[in-house]
């Protein structure tokens, strides 16, 4: 395993306007936290996955610097799962890497549609 960071991470928080979740993380945060934390080929577990960022990040990793990670995301509130399942079913089904620079949000029209464009959320 690689040796943890020492300083304090710093990365821009998810603007409030563009939260699915209440304790959402953003991306870029967890992609450092894996690719400085974590060696290639190992299983990634988020036991509070809410709206799926962790998994989302992972399969980023996956495609960006080939990690052969892993995911296992457990959620107890139903309302999530098809939030989350659809963001990581997006990055995995269209390949996409984006230059996400500090706010790394896009639209991605997937499932469930009609709940994300009813609050305004971002995939």
């Amino acid at each position: 395993m690689k040796k943890r960071p020492t300083d304090i991470l710093c990365y821009q928080r998810v603007s409030p306007e563009k939260l699915i979740h209440p304790n959402e993380k953003p991306i870029k945060l967890i992609e450092g936290i894996l690719s400085d934390c974590t060696d290639v080929g190992y299983t990634i577990l988020d036991p509070f996955m809410g709206s799926g960022s962790t998994g989302k990040a992972t399969m980023y990793e996956n495609m960006g610097r080939n990690a052969d990670y892993k995911f296992v995301g457990i959620e107890l509130t139903d309302e999530y799962l098809p939030i989350a399942k659809a963001r990581i079913d997006y990055v995995v089904n269209h390949g996409i890497i984006l230059d996400r620079g500090e706010d790394e949000t896009v639209n991605e029209p997937t499932e469930p549609v009609e709940q994300f464009e009813k609050f305004g959320w971002d995939l």
